[in-house]
This record gives C-alpha cells, structure tokens and sequence, in this order.
C-alpha cells in the first residue's frame, strides 16, 4: 500500500513469493487501480493459478523443486565438512511466461497524457 500510495507510484511490480503476490494483487484492487491499464505485475513464481486469475498473471517460471533439491545437497555437503567449503553458484533455465498483466510502458504514457 506505501508504494501505490506515493506520489509517483511504480508503473510495474515485480513479486517474490505466492502469497505476497495475492497480498499485492489484493492491495492494487483496493486501491482502485486496474491490472495493467493502471500497474503492471509480474510474479517471480509461475503456479498452477496463475493463468486462471481474473488477469492472468505474468510470471518467471523457474525449476523450484529442482532449486530445493539443489540448495539441500549443498547444505548437506557444507554441514557434513570439516572444513569451511568455497560457497557455490548455481545457474537455472528460467521462463518469462507472458499473460495479461503486463503492459507496454509506452501505452500507459500514452494513456496518462505523457
């Protein structure tokens, strides 16, 4: 709510997390602005939901469980050694699924009289 309420809000917001995600949605609702005519939202985990809301939702799919999987054995190995391991850097494929909440920046300019 304290970014859409400053002067200059964001045009687009970028979220971490499922439930924060709905939490945003929910507060871009209540403010009485639309999605994405008004701000554009982009969730950095694609569900199984996301298609289906009533904006679609834009979304960067990445392999979670694999991450999970990955970040355990890691753990595991660090705790398991005796000595301090070199910290480690892993590369995921992500997806930039494009749906509904997005829009081009241009055509909000355009919108806004700018």
């Amino acid at each position: 709510m304290a970014l859409l309420s400053l002067p200059d809000p964001p045009s687009a917001i970028l979220v971490s997390g499922n439930m924060i995600t709905i939490g945003a949605i929910k507060a871009i609702i209540e403010k009485g602005l639309a999605i994405p005519e008004d701000i554009s939202i982009i969730g950095f985990t694609d569900t199984e939901y996301s298609p289906y809301l009533i904006t679609p939702l834009t979304t960067i799919s990445h392999p979670v469980k694999y991450i999970g999987e990955r970040a355990f054995k890691l753990l595991l190995k660090h705790m398991e050694s005796k000595y301090t391991l070199p910290s480690s850097k892993i590369i995921v494929e992500t997806e930039f699924i494009v749906r509904k909440s997005t829009a081009q920046y241009a055509k909000r300019l355009t919108k806004l009289g700018a």
